[in-house]
């Protein structure tokens, strides 16, 4: 009797960023509630939830290396998720028909494709010996999803600035060119926020340490990058 009585009960509000939402957040949150079915979630799926920090009991969120959207005064703990470096990517079908990038700077004469929750500005950066450039593009399609965004990339629309592990497998498979080899980018960095665990009710923490203890056991096997975004 004293298992039903004792068992976990609550609510965990979280916001997440979209693009791991659905393809990681999700299946792990389903995993859990099969072990502890009397807690709850409410999921904003948003970039933008440090600025609204106390509304959550988890956030999960972007920042890029060059613009970091971190307040250092937020009363928050912070875990690293993932860090990744940009890569620039087009389809062979939309570079088929254009003149050939060999410096960044000429990206201000072509077509792409932007997603403020993944840059936070409309300027992409790249360096070369110890030379940063940040490159101002022009907007010709923005989206909120990234998901979105890359199947836009791959049906030849423009040129995207993607997290690496977002398109891996395309430029494996030749569906995606990375464009700019030489150059170095920005690091994309997805991070975890939550209050100091004496904060936190029971149900808050049960499900913090199941997501970092399964997110890790993901992230050891072979194939973790391919599986956080679908295809």
């Amino acid at each position: 009797m004293d298992s039903f009585v004792d068992e976990p009960r609550g609510r965990v509000r979280i916001c997440c960023t979209p693009i791991f939402a659905q393809s990681v957040l999700l299946p792990v949150i389903n995993a859990f509630n099969r072990r502890y079915r009397k807690v709850r979630f409410s999921l904003d799926i948003n970039p933008y939830g440090l600025s609204q920090y106390c509304r959550y009991d988890l956030i999960i969120n972007a920042e890029t290396s060059y613009q970091p959207q971190e307040n250092p005064t937020l009363p928050l703990v912070k875990r690293n998720l993932l860090t990744e470096p940009f890569v620039l990517v087009a389809s062979t079908d939309y570079l088929t028909a254009r003149q050939p990038i060999h410096h960044p700077e000429q990206l201000q004469e072509h077509t792409c494709l932007y997603a403020d929750s993944l840059t936070h500005s409309r300027q992409w950066a790249f360096s070369k010996e110890s030379q940063v450039r940040l490159i101002n593009i022009s907007d010709n399609l923005e989206v909120s999803d990234t998901n979105l965004l890359f199947d836009a990339a791959k049906m030849g629309m423009g040129i995207a600035y993607l997290p690496r592990y977002v398109v891996e497998s395309s430029i494996r498979s030749g569906q995606l060119e990375k464009l700019l080899p030489d150059y170095q980018t920005a690091h994309w960095m997805l991070n975890l926020y939550y209050p100091e665990v004496r904060q936190m009710d029971q149900g808050c923490v049960l499900f913090k340490d199941f997501f970092l203890s399964t997110y890790r056991d993901q992230l050891n096997k072979p194939s973790r990058l391919s599986r956080l975004v679908p295809e």
